[in-house]
């Protein structure tokens, strides 16, 4: 499966920004959630992934209040990284009948599953502006590949606060994809 590799690079990164075992152990685990619903030819592996976000989180000078917060800013890494390997494929084949899928996600989100990646993004991007709760409890969910129940409990509210969040969420970006598409 794409994204299972323990190949030679996927230590813990070292250097100023330390990761820990378990918390690498953690991302390791977001990332090949993130990846399950990629296609199967996908040539990032997760500690590729695990790794890239890393250096973006440890170049930013954000500071993490909470391992809500953290786990937030890495699925939001995670994804930027993915839209951009998915930016920089359709940029070398250039063939719009081969349109990139998020299969997983868009199963569970839309009835229609041929819908893009970028597509997806933009709409994520739009859906962040106006609601930005929302927007990262979809990205702590399908990008992150995390539960309701830790949603709610990395977000310090209830469960029923977090279902409620996200089928909003995903109703509206239903409705914005298809709106897009017509």
């Amino acid at each position: 499966m794409a994204g299972d590799s323990d190949a030679p690079g996927s230590n813990p990164p070292s250097g100023s920004g330390e990761l820990d075992a378990r918390l690498y152990a953690d991302l390791r685990a977001m990332a090949r959630r993130a990846l399950a619903s990629e296609r199967k030819d996908h040539t990032l592996q997760s500690a590729d992934l695990v790794h890239e976000a890393w250096c973006k989180l440890n170049r930013s000078d954000l500071q993490w209040s909470s391992r809500g917060d953290f786990f937030a800013a890495a699925a939001r890494a995670m994804r930027r990284i993915l839209v951009d390997h998915a930016r920089s494929r359709r940029a070398l084949r250039r063939d719009a009948a081969r349109k990139q899928r998020l299969e997983g996600a868009s199963a569970i989100l839309l009835t229609d599953t041929t819908t893009d990646i970028l597509d997806l993004d933009t709409a994520l991007e739009r859906l962040s502006d106006e609601y930005p709760d929302a927007a990262l409890v979809l990205e702590m969910r399908f990008f992150a590949g995390l539960e309701l129940g830790e949603i709610a409990r990395l977000r310090d509210v209830s469960r029923r606060t977090i279902d409620r969040v996200l089928g909003f969420a995903m109703s509206w970006l239903y409705r914005e994809l298809n709106r897009s598409s017509s």
